[in-house]
């Protein structure tokens, strides 16, 4: 489930609805696969995507201290291929 706090906002449920439908038709191994996307009958929107086992981001950066440079370019360009494709 997303951020329901902003639920009752129309045009932030009209965004997520236009941004959820342009990922689901998105095939790039780097980005997580879309299979469902809506809003619930409580009002909360909601993605059903591929699980993704292992780290965080978030906590690989925590987890190196510096984080070797050779890791982050190759996270960096994978993230750069996946919002390619996207924007592409």
């Amino acid at each position: 489930f997303m951020d329901s706090s902003r639920a009752k906002d129309g045009e932030y449920l009209k965004r997520f609805q236009l941004e959820a439908q342009a990922l689901s038709q998105m095939n790039h191994k780097n980005v997580v696969a879309i299979h469902d996307y809506g809003i619930s009958e409580s009002k909360h929107p909601y993605i059903v995507m591929d699980f993704v086992d292992g780290v965080s981001l978030y906590r690989a950066l925590n987890r190196f201290d510096p984080f070797p440079l050779s890791r982050c370019l190759r996270v960096f360009k994978q993230s750069c291929a996946g919002i390619g494709h996207g924007h592409g």
